[in-house]
């Protein structure tokens, strides 16, 4: 069996889509400010159109 692989950005699209956080886009910057989280602009931007929020 194989299991798809789903990194941190996914969980948290999951999650939004889903309803159990109310917008990306807090949860990103948080990561990255407080969590020092490296993501690229081009990843980020694509998450939060994903969700609608872009």
């Amino acid at each position: 069996m194989t299991l798809p692989t789903l990194g941190t950005v996914g969980i948290l699209i999951w999650a939004k889509q889903t309803g159990l956080i109310p917008n990306l886009k807090g949860q990103l910057d948080a990561l990255q400010t407080v969590g020092k989280f490296r993501l690229s602009q081009l990843v980020y931007q694509n998450a939060l159109k994903q969700v609608g929020e872009l």
